[in-house]
């Protein structure tokens, strides 16, 4: 059992090879369950069950990995590695604050630790329960923020604008006019609330010719999340 999610998982690399893997270990984990209890292998049985969801978490990870197109990750100077990474805030360059605050930082923890709001105007803002990280992504007036690139992005303020609108900020720190732009990887919503986001940002300063580039991950666990994931 399990051995065809082995040899698949060898040679995966696309968002269809892995869904496939995944559904092999699951298929496996079924298969382990059904074993009575009263049978000498229940134990053994156990213990593979244990091993087949790790794998199954590895296989989920790789699915959200490939949600952020490896052009993007190459165009960031610092050269980041968000694999392994469900939850996380990020930028790399200068804040274009009037400190000239520059460098790279990451914020990482587990869904609970990086909160996502959507406001009336359709805004997602996403910032960490503990630290003063603040990113907040803004669609065009009566629109919805779904997949694609955000061009001509404007400062964002809490009242819609006819623009797309952005703003990012670390440790209290951000532009006062930024402009730029934001792709939207993927996303997903489940009543109105985002279950999963992953955006790419792209941010200048006009005050101090700063540019910034960002990266937000969000990922909530959930049944509708993976299959957004897989595909299905």
């Amino acid at each position: 059992m399990g051995g065809e999610a082995a040899s698949l998982s060898k040679s995966a690399k696309s968002k269809q090879d892995w869904a496939a893997v995944f559904v092999k270990w699951r298929e496996a984990i079924l298969q382990l369950n059904g074993i009575p209890i009263s049978s000498p292998d229940r134990n053994a049985a156990r213990a593979k069950i244990q091993e087949y969801g790790q794998n199954l978490l590895y296989v989920e990870q790789q699915l959200i990995n490939l949600t952020t197109p490896a052009n993007f990750i190459a165009a960031i100077p610092c050269k980041p590695n968000f694999n392994n990474l469900r939850n996380f805030i990020y930028f790399c360059g200068n804040l274009g604050d009037y400190r000239g605050t520059e460098g790279e930082a990451f914020l990482t923890g587990e869904e609970d630790d990086i909160r996502v709001r959507r406001n009336r105007y359709g805004a997602i803002t996403i910032s960490g329960e503990y630290e003063s990280w603040e990113v907040v992504l803004a669609p065009p007036r009566n629109r919805m923020l779904k997949k694609g690139t955000y061009d001509g992005a404007i400062g964002y303020s809490y009242r819609s604008s006819s623009s797309p609108s952005l703003r990012f900020s670390y440790d209290h720190k951000s532009c006062n006019k930024p402009t730029g732009k934001f792709t939207i990887h993927e996303i997903l919503y489940k009543n109105g609330e985002v279950e999963f986001l992953d955006a790419s940002i792209e941010q200048y300063c006009q005050e101090k010719n700063a540019k910034l580039f960002g990266h937000v991950r969000y990922y909530k666990s959930s049944s509708q999340s993976l299959h957004f994931m897989m595909g299905t």
